[in-house]
């Protein structure tokens, strides 16, 4: 993570595993988050429920 001094954007104040989720391809996103997850978030979002709602567990 970037100290005070150095911060020029949101994705200095992200550390090395966050920076990783930004640049993954659909592949590596899933074998990050698990597919559990991604199952919940399809559903979530195919039932109609608020997708910042259903996304909200991925930003923890």
């Amino acid at each position: 993570m970037a100290t005070n001094d150095s911060i020029n954007s949101f994705v200095d104040l992200l550390d090395d595993n966050a920076r990783s989720l930004l640049n993954a391809s659909g592949r590596e996103l899933i074998q990050k988050i698990g597919m559990d997850t991604v199952h919940a978030v399809v559903l979530d979002v195919l039932s109609g429920r608020n997708l910042r709602d259903s996304t909200e567990m991925l930003t923890r």
